[in-house]
């Protein structure tokens, strides 16, 4: 192993070629340990822990890589130069090793933390991973002058390069995509080898392509079409025993201004993106059409005017029932009545957050809200006001909702269901007694009520999924706690526990 020593002076100047064209200047004093929330414990493992082993990949840039004269270059390698300067710790970086070699010695624990890694089930056996701190979308890289591709259907039958032990010929197998795979040992290679028509195509990390392609001349690529894959995460992973550095890297990167990730990415990236039929090449048929066409220019002209009719006739009928279906999408969504998302909604909502909280190891919570004697009020006051009633409150739940990723639907009746990712219990429990004060604030008169005016009961739950359970567990714990809030007096909040 080389080693280097982070210290405040050496630093400096990597982290002004990072940070010079937008103007920020990092200091370690600008991130004292406390100010990043490190509990007592995480600041005591730090002095005890002075060294720390980094290893990654040897070529993916611009992600990590190793340059000629051996020095580690890339987006990760910038960020783990940051994160040791803040944390006051010193790196001993691992000299150019293939990929393979890299993970068994992190196996081995004979280096620490591999500073870019995507997160596998396998690899979870003997590493623990950070939030992801970089993610980019997985697209299919082809050359200029090939044949259409509109997506991963398309490369039926064509030959595909792929890089050993990764993934993606494992995911075009499950999904019954017959290609001819072509076996390299870098991404570089594999997009050399369809620069040079050895294969039709690649599927690659966005950035990573754009990057190469960039550094390496390749002017006859493009990038093509995007996958269905998602994005592609990458993580900082730290050795399985040592997951309070886990915890301490998390802290420390949600600590750093959105300034300084952005100057760290656009030092590395410069993205062009291609889909499909480029201009260039629809202007190369058109040539050649009217090349032809000017033998029998007069009846050509008559029968192109017809044409462009046409085509404008089909396209504007085209238009009209896309906008139908997306009209029709967004009613199928929504709650006629209340005009907030429906029950189906929720449900495809539950299921993906649910997904990527147990991706991530995010928490996830879940508030059920019931108006409380709702039936009286109804026969009461008739159906008009009974409707009316449900649309103060729908808007008023709403309206207690501060982030654009959490939802509020209409669950049924007079039950309101609110979803609410990366929050904990008592970031719902808050909100929960939000939404119960505006309600209560509404003053709509309610005789037939305990309390004389309308009020809500609330039930709520919250949990780290794990891949054994299924979401319907988190609705039946706020279910039930809503249950509990009813039979104790109504008008309140309570949680559901884990048994």
């Amino acid at each position: 192993m080389s080693e280097f020593i982070l210290s405040r002076a050496a630093l400096f100047p990597t982290l002004c070629i990072a940070f010079c064209l937008s103007g920020l200047a990092l200091k370690a004093e600008d991130f004292p340990l406390e100010e990043f929330g490190l509990t007592r414990d995480e600041v005591a493992w730090l002095g005890s822990h002075r060294t720390i082993r980094v290893g990654g990949p040897k070529a993916f840039p611009p992600f990590h890589y190793y340059d000629e004269q051996g020095s580690v270059q890339g987006i990760a390698a910038d960020y783990v130069g940051i994160l040791a300067e803040m944390l006051g710790v010193r790196i001993e970086t691992l000299a150019a090793r293939p990929w393979p070699e890299v993970l068994q010695l992190a196996r081995d624990r004979q280096i620490d933390l591999i500073a870019c890694a995507a997160r596998t089930s396998e690899r979870e056996a003997y590493l623990t991973f950070s939030l992801p701190y970089l993610s980019f979308p997985m697209v299919i890289i082809s050359r200029k002058d090939a044949p259409f591709i509109g997506g991963l259907g398309d490369l039926h039958g064509k030959s595909v390069a792929l890089v050993r032990e990764v993934s993606t010929y494992e995911w075009l197998m499950r999904d019954g995509i017959a290609i001819t795979p072509r076996f390299a040992g870098t991404p570089l290679e594999a997009l050399q080898n369809v620069a040079m028509g050895d294969a039709d195509a690649y599927i690659g990390n966005l950035a990573a392509c754009s990057y190469l392609i960039d550094k390496n001349g390749l002017a006859n690529l493009k990038i093509a079409a995007p996958t269905t894959y998602g994005n592609y995460d990458l993580h900082i992973a730290v050795r399985s025993d040592w997951r309070v550095l886990a915890s301490i890297i998390n802290k420390a990167l949600q600590a750093m201004p959105p300034e300084q990730h952005s100057a760290i990415r656009n030092r590395w990236i410069n993205v062009r993106y291609e889909y499909g039929l480029r201009a260039v090449d629809i202007l190369k048929w058109v040539l050649a059409v009217a090349g032809v066409s000017a033998l029998v220019i007069a009846g050509f002209v008559r029968w192109n005017g017809k044409l462009k009719k046409e085509i404008a006739h089909r396209k504007k009928a085209e238009d009209d029932l896309a906008k139908v279906n997306l009209k029709l999408k967004i009613l199928s969504d929504m709650d006629g009545l209340t005009n907030i998302p429906n029950r189906r909604r929720f449900d495809v909502a539950l299921q993906a957050e649910w997904q990527r909280a147990t991706r991530e190891r995010l928490p996830l919570a879940l508030i059920m809200a019931d108006i409380d004697f709702f039936k009286a009020y109804n026969d009461n006051h008739g159906h008009q006001a009974g409707d009316d009633c449900l649309k103060s409150v729908a808007a008023t739940l709403e309206g207690s909702l501060k982030r654009p990723g959490d939802l509020i639907a209409r669950y049924g009746g007079e039950e309101f269901v609110t979803l609410l990712p990366d929050t904990d219990v008592e970031g719902a429990r808050l909100l929960a007694e939000a939404m119960r004060s505006s309600v209560a604030d509404l003053a709509i008169k309610h005789p037939e009520s305990g309390a004389g005016y309308l009020t809500v009961s609330l039930g709520l739950a919250a949990m780290i999924p794990e891949r054994s359970q299924k979401p319907e567990q988190l609705v039946e714990l706020a279910d039930v706690a809503l249950y509990k809030s009813k039979h104790l007096g109504r008008n309140q909040v309570q949680i559901g526990q884990l048994r």
